[in-house]
C-alpha cells in the first residue's frame, strides 16, 4: 500500500485519476451507521427467502461441516482438546446475535486463530478477541469508508490469501492424503461445478460419497482383536520370565489389531475401547504400552488420521506410549506429517513392536524389585539367588545337576553360526533341540512365496519339540539369528537312554513333552483371540507320583511355612560357632560344582553385566562379613567393584569359593564330631544312611525339618526318597540347612521392618502402598508416591494392590 501511494506521489496522480485508472474501486459514500439497517429494511425482498430456502438450509449445512473442519484444524496445530459442543455453542449465541442485528455469520477461521496464536503464544488469552471486536466497532460506528483506500491488488491479495490456501489444501496437498478414488471425485466435483447449480452439485456430491463409501468402507469392525500383553508372546522365554511377562503384561501393555478401511466411524470405535485404557493409566505409575497393529488395514481416509492424532494427545496425556505396527510408507508418511506418531514408536510387524515391549517390561521388573533391597544382607540375599537361578536355568530347572550333567554327556552339543537354517520347512527332522545360548527365528512359508516370522527363541526354550513327538515333515524352518550353541537329541538318542539310563530319559520326555504342550496351549489361545474359531484346550495333564516342580517354589514354600509359624525358624545357638571358634565350611557337591563351572565360562566369554555385579558384590560382602554380621538396618555396600573383587580379575577356583561362601554355612568342629557320632550310629554296612533318616538325624541335632523341606533338600541333593547319603552329602546337608535359616530370619526381619509397630492380629500381615510409604519414612529413604506403587506393581503377583511374605521373596530372591 504504502509503495503505491509512493508512487502515486511521484508521478501526481490524484485518487480520483487512480479510481478512474481502476487502481481503485468506486467511491462508496459515507453514511450513518443505523442507514445500514433502513436500507435493508426498504430493499429487502422478502417473499423471495422462500424461493431461495434449500440453497440457504445447503449452505447452512455446508458452512456447519467447514466449522467442524476448522476445529478439527485448530486441534491439530494448536495440540490441544477442544470441546465442539461447547465451540458449536457460542458460535450459534454470536450467529444469533449478529442475526438479530442484520449482520452477515461469522464462524472459526483457522487462519485467524493460527496467527493469533503465533503472535500471543497462550491459548486461553481473550486479548485479540478484544481488539479485533473493538477495533471493527469502532469501524462501523464511524462510518469510515476504509474500503475507498485500499487498492485493488491489496484487496484481490487479501481474497487470495482467503481462498488460495483452501484450494492448495483440498486439491493438490490432499493428493498425499486421500486415496486414488477419493481424490478424483474432488476433482470431478470441482469440474462439474462449472456446469451445474448449487443443489444438483450437493445432491451428486452426496450421492457420490455414499456409493464410495459403501464401495471402501469394510462392514467389519474396526478392531479384529483386543487383547492384553499376556495373551501374546513375541520370543518364547524361560519359565521365570514367562511368568513375569503373564503377570505384567495383563496391566502394563494391549494389544489391538486392526483390520479393513479405516474412516472416522470405525477410528472413533478404537478411541471408545482405548477411553477405558486412558482412565485406569492415568493414575497408575507406570507407563502403559498399547500396540496399535495396521498390518490388515487395507486404507485410511483423513477423518481417521485426524481421530488418530487426537488418540496420540490422549495418549500423551494419560501416562500411556502408542506403539504403531504394521505401517507401510504410505500410511507412515500420512501419520508422521500429522504428528500422530513419533519413529522411534513405529516397528515393520507386530512381533517386532511387542518384543519390544516385553524387554521394557522386563527391564521395569529387574528394577523396580531391587527397591526392596534396604540392607546389605538383603543385597547379598539378591546376590546369591540371582546367580543360582541362572545357573540352574537349564531346563526350566525341570533337570537337577546330576541329571544335567548325565544329559550332556549323551546328547549332541552343536554350535552353529549366525544365519544357519537349523531345519526347513517341509523337509523330515526327528530331532529336538534346546537353545543353551543364542537366539533364533521360526518362519513359516508366506503367500507371497516368502518367509514370515511367528516367533523368537533364546536361552532356555525348545525347537521343534512338536516334530520331535509327530513323525512328520518340519512345520517350520528355523534361521540362527547370531551364534548359538544348542544341545540336540534325536529319537534313536532317546530309545538309547531307555535302555541305560532309564530315569534321565523318563524326565527328558516330561520336560519336552511338557513344553510342547505348554507351546500348544500358548499357540490355541493366540488362535481363539485372532480368530475366535479356534477352540479352548480342555482337560489337563495327568501328574505323575514325581515331584518336577521347581525349586523356585519349593523354596519360597518353606519360607512361608517359617513365616507362618507351621516351621521353627530359629537355631539353637550351639549350632553357630563362637568368635574364635574352629569351623570347617563343606565342598560343593561334585555336580553342584560342574554347574557353576560351565556358568563361569558362559559369563567369562559373554556379556553378563548384570550377573558379574552380583558376583562382584558378592565377594565385597563376604569380605566385610568376615569382621561380623552384615547390616540389616542400612546398606552400606556399592555396586561400583574395586579392582580387587572386578569379576575379570577372578579365577574360576576363587569364583568357585564365592559361590561355596554364599549357598553353604560353616560347621563348627564340635558339631561336625557330633554329626559324626549320630551317622555312624545310624550308617549301613555301606557307610550311608536312607534318606528317610534326614530329618531324625537333624532332628537330633537340634534342628527340627519340615516335610516340605525335606524334599526340598532331596531335590538340591538329586536323589531318590529311596536312596541314601554318606557322610559328605549329610555334611553338606546340615550346612545348606544352617545358611537357609539365616536368609529366612534375615528376610523375615526384613518384611517385619516394614511393617508398623502395632500389627492386627487375626490377618495375614502385608505390605500396602500406606505401610511402605511410612516405612520409607521412618527410614529416611525419600521415596514418590508414583514409586511406591511402582514398586508394590512389581512385586505384587495376585493384584491385591498388597505384598505378602511370599512375595516379598520373590522380589528379593529375583525368582
Amino acid at each position: 500500500i504504502n509503495a503505491e501511494y509512493m508512487g502515486l506521489h511521484v508521478c501526481s496522480i490524484s485518487l480520483e485519476e487512480a479510481r478512474h485508472m481502476a487502481w481503485l474501486y468506486a467511491e462508496v459514500e459515507g453514511t450513518h451507521f443505523w442507514s445500514h439497517w433502513q436500507r435493508m429494511l426498504h430493499a429487502v425482498h422478502w417473499p423471495s427467502l422462500w424461493t431461495v430456502l434449500p440453497e440457504n438450509l445447503v449452505i447452512v449445512t455446508l458452512v456447519s461441516i467447514d466449522h467442524l473442519l476448522k476445529l478439527a484444524g485448530c486441534e491439530d496445530i494448536l495440540k490441544q482438546e477442544l470441546d465442539f459442543d461447547h465451540e458449536f455453542k457460542v458460535v450459534g449465541l454470536v450467529n444469533f446475535a449478529l442475526a438479530s442485528f442484520g449482520l452477515p455469520p461469522a464462524y472459526t477461521s483457522l487462519k485467524c486463530v493460527v496467527l493469533n496464536h503465533s503472535i500471543v503464544e497462550n491459548s486461553p488469552s481473550t486479548l485479540p478477541t478484544v481488539i479485533a471486536a473493538c477495533f471493527n466497532f469502532v469501524l462501523f460506528l464511524i462510518g469510515i469508508p476504509i474500503i475507498n483506500y485500499l487498492p485493488r491488488f491489496f484487496l484481490a491479495g487479501l481474497f487470495m490469501y482467503a481462498a488460495l490456501g483452501f484450494l492448495v489444501d483440498n486439491l493438490f496437498d490432499s493428493f498425499h492424503q486421500l486415496t486414488g478414488r477419493e481424490y478424483g471425485v474432488v476433482w470431478l466435483l470441482v469440474c462439474a461445478h462449472f456446469f451445474m447449480s448449487l443443489l444438483p452439485l450437493v445432491a451428486i456430491s452426496m450421492l457420490i460419497a455414499t456409493l464410495l463409501f459403501a464401495f471402501q468402507y469394510a462392514r467389519e469392525s474396526a478392531i479384529k482383536v483386543f487383547m492384553t500383553g499376556a495373551d501374546y508372546r513375541a520370543v518364547t522365554r524361560p519359565l521365570p520370565e514367562t511368568l513375569k511377562l503373564a503377570y505384567l503384561g495383563s496391566r502394563m501393555m494391549s494389544i489391538i489389531r486392526l483390520q479393513g478401511y479405516l474412516f472416522f466411524g470405525s477410528a472413533s470405535q478404537v478411541m471408545d475401547v482405548l477411553s477405558s485404557v486412558f482412565a485406569a493409566a492415568i493414575p497408575m505409575p507406570f507407563t502403559h504400552y498399547i500396540v496399535l497393529d495396521f498390518d490388515e488395514v487395507t486404507g485410511i481416509d483423513t477423518s481417521a488420521i485426524a481421530v488418530f492424532c487426537k488418540l496420540a494427545r490422549k495418549a500423551r496425556a494419560s501416562n500411556t506410549r502408542l506403539i504403531w505396527t504394521g505401517l507401510n510408507d504410505r500410511r507412515y508418511y500420512i501419520l508422521r506429517r500429522a504428528s500422530a506418531l513419533t519413529p522411534a514408536a513405529c516397528f515393520a510387524d507386530l512381533r517386532s513392536g511387542v518384543e519390544w515391549c516385553e524387554e521394557v517390561l522386563l527391564d521395569f521388573s529387574r528394577t523396580y524389585p531391587r527397591k526392596w533391597l534396604i540392607n546389605d544382607a538383603l543385597h547379598y540375599i539378591h546376590a546369591v539367588y540371582s546367580l543360582k537361578g541362572e545357573a540352574t536355568a537349564s531346563f526350566d530347572g525341570l533337570l537337577s545337576p546330576k541329571l544335567l550333567s548325565r544329559f550332556l554327556n549323551r546328547c549332541h552339543q552343536l554350535r552353529v553360526h549366525a544365519g544357519t537354517i537349523v531345519c526347513t520347512s517341509g523337509q523330515w527332522h526327528d530331532k529336538v533341540y534346546y537353545v543353551a545360548r543364542g537366539r533364533l527365528e521360526v518362519s513359516v512359508p508366506s503367500r507371497e512365496g516368502g518367509m514370515t516370522c511367528v516367533s523368537t527363541r533364546v536361552d532356555g526354550t525348545f525347537l521343534n519339540a512338536d516334530g520331535f513327538w509327530v513323525e512328520g515333515p518340519c512345520q517350520f524352518t528355523i534361521t540362527a539369528k547370531e551364534d548359538c550353541h544348542l544341545w540336540m537329541v534325536s529319537h534313536a538318542d532317546i530309545a538309547r537312554m531307555e535302555l541305560e539310563d532309564p530315569q534321565l530319559a523318563m524326565q527328558l520326555t516330561k520336560t519336552i513333552l511338557r513344553h510342547a504342550l505348554t507351546a500348544e496351549a500358548r499357540l490355541r489361545r493366540r488362535l481363539l483371540a485372532f480368530s475366535g474359531d479356534a477352540a479352548a484346550p480342555s482337560g489337563g495333564t495327568q501328574q505323575t507320583q514325581f515331584d518336577t516342580s521347581s525349586w523356585r517354589s519349593k523354596f519360597v514354600q518353606v519360607l512361608c511355612a517359617f513365616a507362618q509359624g507351621e516351621s521353627p525358624l530359629e537355631v539353637d545357638s550351639s549350632l553357630v560357632a563362637a568368635r574364635g571358634e574352629k569351623e570347617i565350611l563343606p565342598p560343593l557337591l561334585s555336580t553342584e560344582a560342574a554347574v557353576y563351572r560351565r556358568l563361569f565360562r558362559l559369563m567369562d566369554r559373554g556379556d553378563w553385566t548384570r550377573l558379574k555385579e552380583a558376583v562382584e558384590l558378592m565377594a565385597k560382602l563376604q569380605s566385610r562379613e568376615a569382621t561380623g554380621p552384615l547390616s540389616e538396618t542400612s546398606c552400606e555396600a556399592t555396586l561400583s567393584a574395586t579392582p580387587r573383587y572386578e569379576f575379570n580379575s577372578l579365577t574360576q577356583s576363587s569364583f568357585l569359593t564365592i559361590v561355596q561362601r554364599a549357598i553353604l554355612h560353616p560347621i563348627p568342629l564340635r558339631l561336625v564330631d557330633r554329626l559324626h557320632e549320630i551317622f555312624s550310629a545310624c550308617s549301613r554296612a555301606d557307610k550311608c544312611v536312607p534318606v528317610t533318616e534326614i530329618a531324625t538325624i537333624l532332628l537330633a541335632l537340634g534342628i527340627p525339618v519340615p516335610s516340605g523341606e525335606v524334599n526340598l533338600l532331596l531335590h538340591e541333593l538329586d536323589v531318590e526318597p529311596t536312596g541314601s547319603l554318606d557322610f559328605d552329602s549329610l555334611l553338606w546337608t546340615v550346612s545348606r540347612v544352617l545358611q537357609r535359616r539365616k536368609f529366612a530370619q534375615q528376610l523375615l526381619r526384613a518384611f517385619w521392618s516394614f511393617r508398623p509397630t502395632t500389627e492386627a492380629t487375626g490377618s495375614e500381615p502385608v505390605i500396602n502402598a500406606t505401610v511402605l510409604a511410612a516405612a520409607f519414612e521412618r527410614m529416611q529413604r525419600p521415596t514418590s508416591p508414583q514409586e511406591i506403587k511402582a514398586i508394590i506393581t512389581s512385586a505384587d503377583s495376585t493384584n491385591t494392590n498388597s505384598i505378602t511374605f511370599g512375595e516379598f521373596v520373590i522380589a528379593v530372591c529375583n525368582l
